[in-house]
């Protein structure tokens, strides 16, 4: 190495550590502390005052004690009203939501543990309530095996859209023909059909929101099936300044976030560490939002998302996923969650396979749901055929990796 090619890395390793040490101890509480402050709602009630005062302090929650005064409230609404369920879920959700951001390993564990007290209480009253199932297959990965409840999780597939993003209830002739390209993406000139139809629309409509999601959703898909780097960092960066007009006009929106932070994550991993470092706290704040809203999009991302990050980043993204209660014991199990809502999306099974690969080291695991993915039929999932084609091809690529 020549003295000038060693003073280039040591300014490159300082600037990383210097990002990383401003992230974690100065950005991180930030980013984290408005990305995580809302969560997909219970159904609440209207017959007891304490209900209005419990939902004013939910409001507040990110200061902290809020949030166990709000769980205050909850537990003397269930002691008021036992056979009510709403309560319990409520105390069930904000139990998680104070266990996921404790930073002892063990307390989270035994909050995380009462969580799940609390949907099983909730099941008693109700066995078939999506909610109480959803939120104790998450808090019981922290702490336990989640696999006895498997048949449970199965029940989640049916409340999962037919598509990942919303489109106008009455389509006009344009969308129709947008979305009917869009469906036979496989064939790259009919996705790019369906991406100038969508520029068109927001450059005739600049609030178009359905149309701003959709573009980044396609640019993402036109990075994946490229293979020239140069190309895949332009189309992953126009996708993702799509999903933040999308995500401006609609900041909560799960599908914009989900979309916005795949697009830059992918620009990310496709740059140098400083690149990943200066944009991790984007990145993870918007799926943090996503992981809130609704931790079932798009067949389970968030736990597909953790496990793509535990296997192809470096050090910082990984400490990022463990400050957010992710580690690869949850990240296998949560994943093997999403697996269960709907096996036949292969995308996850693809992730899987790769976290165990590259993280755990599990080759038995990997070999597993690559032959999975061999074997299945991409056209069982007729919406997402095409992701199931291009999840064969990988899965290819990997057993080939595998058997060196």
């Amino acid at each position: 190495m020549t003295k000038a090619q060693s003073s280039k890395f040591k300014v490159q390793r300082f600037l990383f550590f210097f990002i990383f040490f401003l992230f974690t101890f100065y950005l991180l509480p930030f980013t984290f502390s408005s990305a995580w402050a809302v969560s997909p709602e219970p159904p609440v009630r209207a017959d007891d005052p304490g209900w209005e005062k419990a939902l004013s302090l939910w409001q507040n929650r990110a200061q902290g004690q809020a949030a166990r005064e709000t769980l205050a409230v909850f537990q003397s609404l269930t002691q008021k009203h036992p056979d009510q369920v709403e309560p319990l879920l409520w105390s069930c959700r904000i139990t998680y939501f104070i266990g996921e951001r404790e930073s002892n390993d063990h307390k989270r564990k035994q909050i995380l543990k009462e969580s799940s007290d609390f949907c099983r209480r909730a099941q008693a009253l109700d066995p078939g309530n999506s909610y109480a199932v959803y939120w104790l297959a998450a808090s019981v990965s922290h702490y336990s095996d989640i696999a006895p409840l498997l048949p449970q999780i199965k029940t989640l597939a049916k409340y999962i859209p037919e598509r990942e993003l919303p489109y106008p209830d009455n389509p006009s002739p344009e969308w129709k023909s947008a979305l009917e390209n869009w469906d036979a993406r496989w064939d790259v000139k009919r996705a790019r059909t369906a991406i100038k139809t969508w520029e068109e629309m927001t450059k005739a409509k600049p609030e178009s929101f359905e149309a701003w999601c959709w573009l980044a959703r396609a640019y993402y898909w036109l990075g994946e099936m490229s293979e020239a780097k140069e190309e895949q960092e332009k189309l992953y960066y126009r996708g993702y300044e799509c999903g933040k007009k999308a995500v401006a006009m609609k900041p909560r929106h799960p599908g914009a976030n989900y979309w916005t932070a795949a697009n830059l994550a992918r620009w990310a991993q496709r740059g140098s560490i400083i690149r990943i470092a200066s944009n991790a706290g984007e990145i993870f704040g918007h799926i943090g939002i996503v992981d809130q809203e609704e931790p079932l999009y798009y067949f389970g991302a968030i736990p597909r998302f953790m496990a793509f990050c535990l296997a192809h980043a470096g050090f910082v993204t990984r400490k990022l996923v463990e400050s957010m209660g992710f580690n690869p014991d949850n990240v296998t199990q949560l994943t093997l969650m999403s697996i269960n809502v709907e096996p036949r999306f292969l995308a996850t099974h693809i992730a899987l396979a790769e976290f165990a690969i590259y993280t755990i080291k599990n080759k038995t695991l990997a070999k597993e749901h690559i032959d999975y993915v061999l074997n299945a039929d991409p056209e069982s999932l007729p919406a997402y055929a095409p992701d199931n084609r291009l999840d064969v091809k990988k899965a290819q690529k990997l057993l080939e990796e595998l058997n060196k």
